[in-house]
């Protein structure tokens, strides 16, 4: 809450948005380093999971892949463009945190090595409510339409149920991304047109738990060390990172192309189950009362 009302602040200011990504990584190091001290006499508090969780807000996840999918799309001067601007986003998380860091260093709240992009692994439940209630917070803080909540957060719990139970198949992680993608596309076409929303509203909203923010994230900071072991480690973040995108962006935009001539079949066997609609009728009475109303006021 705090990083986003700081950014909220810093966008008013007409403040470019590397210094805003600068503020929010120092604010969730300075919380981190606060919180670990404060509840040392009670608990111990892993510093490296509590950065990791105030910066997910901060992660360009959804930019790489949307260059990704403008690429995929033929667009490849506005993927670049956005490609650029999501290295740049999380370079500036890399600088906020390590500055941060020796912020906290210097007023005496020294913080143990973070371990970047620290996760614990929970049990399919627990993560299906957790991409649930992320995707439907995503879409409401992004203004979406109340009625479409509920529906991207089934569609975001699906899509986790698919990638783990594919995943845990050894089926690779990008190939359980992208066959959760694809059914996220081809779902969300249809749902889109029951609630009249357009069907990136629910797209976006609905793979958010499944973006590569946190492997972007741990492939700079890790290639920004000069350990061979670390840069090692690097590169097979972003490695993974980029597959992942790819999948992502690949399974959308091939579930939406299946999607659109599915429906378009449905609907005529629709219409020829239902039958003719008696329809005619009531648009010659509405076409007699306009008439009648021209006449009168003629």
């Amino acid at each position: 809450m705090s990083i986003d009302r700081l950014q909220h602040l810093m966008t008013r200011q007409r403040t470019p948005f590397f210094y805003q990504q600068v503020a929010g990584g120092a604010v969730a190091t300075l919380i981190a380093a606060v919180a670990t001290r404060a509840l040392e006499p009670v608990a111990r508090l892993d510093a490296s999971l509590v950065v990791t969780a105030n910066i997910i807000m901060l992660l360009a996840g959804i930019g790489f892949m949307g260059a990704i999918q403008d690429a995929l799309s033929g667009f490849y001067v506005t993927g670049s463009a956005r490609l650029l601007e999501a290295i740049l986003a999380t370079a500036g998380i890399i600088a906020g945190v390590s500055g941060g860091i020796s912020l906290a260093g210097a007023v005496g709240l020294e913080l143990p090595r973070l371990e970047p992009a620290r996760s614990d692994l929970v049990t399919l439940g627990v993560a299906a409510l957790g991409a649930a209630i992320a995707a439907a917070a995503f879409a409401y803080a992004s203004y979406s339409p109340k009625r479409i909540l509920a529906p991207i957060g089934l569609l975001a719990a699906m899509a986790i149920v698919i990638s783990s139970v594919i995943d845990v198949r050894e089926f690779g992680r990008p190939w359980a991304v992208g066959i959760a993608a694809f059914a996220v596309g081809l779902v969300s076409f249809t749902v889109s047109g029951r609630m009249r929303v357009p069907p990136l509203v629910i797209v976006v909203s609905a793979v958010v738990p499944m973006l590569p923010g946190l492997s972007i994230y741990r492939g700079l900071s890790l290639l920004g060390e000069a350990e061979r072991g670390a840069i090692a480690g690097g590169l097979l973040a972003m490695v993974t990172a980029a597959s992942v995108a790819i999948a992502l962006a690949a399974g959308v935009i091939l579930g939406e192309y299946v999607a659109q001539p599915v429906k378009r079949e449905a609907r005529r066997v629709e219409t020829r189950l239902a039958g003719p609609r008696l329809v005619g009728v009531t648009r010659f009475r509405r076409r007699r009362n306009r008439t009648r109303e021209q006449g009168r006021a003629a």
